[in-house]
Order: structure tokens, then sequence, then C-alpha cells
């Protein structure tokens, strides 16, 4: 579907490029979509509106946090039966390897830009 497809290069833009100024041409070229259907696109009946490279962003985030951060997180305290240690070691392979996939994760995550739109938009953790 389009959306996955927008999501998916937005991703790869960000997280494995580290591209933090990519336009939303960019995002539409690498996910092999037209540029107007970023700004508006038709899924599960529902009209859903980008408009903005923010709000493409805000959404962007929001995948970021459910399939990566959350999963490291889920390494360290999923394992109640392990010991401390085995669980800080479990939780540290964890993210290198999502690091490795995505180098510039922590990276989009703690860019001041992009900080400003979460925590505007009550986001920001």
């Amino acid at each position: 579907m389009k959306e996955i497809d927008i999501k998916k290069a937005a991703i790869s833009i960000l997280l494995k490029e580290g591209n933090f100024d990519c336009s939303v041409l960019d995002i539409a070229q690498k996910g092999n979509v037209s540029h107007s259907i970023i700004h508006y696109y038709y899924y599960y009946y529902y009209y859903y509106y980008y408009r903005t490279k923010e709000k493409l962003m805000l959404t962007v985030y929001e995948e970021i946090l459910e399939n990566f951060v959350s999963k490291r997180y889920d390494c360290l305290i999923s394992q109640k039966n392990m010991k401390f240690e085995e669980r800080i070691k479990k939780y540290l392979e964890c993210t290198i390897d999502i690091l490795q996939q995505y180098p510039y994760l922590d990276i989009y995550l703690r860019n001041p830009d992009y900080k400003r739109i979460f925590k505007k938009n009550s986001l920001f953790l």
C-alpha cells in the first residue's frame, strides 16, 4: 500500500541514510510514489492528509516509537526471570542490532528540529 511505501521510504532516508534535511519529493522518489500522494492518500476508506512534511514526520516518529524504541525496552523488561545483568546485556544486543540496521535512529530522535515538532504536537516524551 502507498502508506507503507511512504513510511518505509521516510524511515530509510532518515534512519539509514541520515538525511534529516530531506524533502517530501525525496521521500516520494524513494518510495516510488507520486509527490501529491504524500499530501493526500487513500487508506481503508478514509482520507488522510499529511499536507505538510511536519505531519509526515510525526507519523514516522510514531512508527519509530512503536517499532524500534519499544523493541529495545521490551528486551529489557520482558525477561523478568533473567538476572539484571543478563537483561542489560540482552538490551544492549537488541540496541546494537537495531542501530546496525538504522544507524541514525538515536540521532534522529535527538534532532532539535524534530524535537520541537514532537513537543509542539505532544508526542515528545
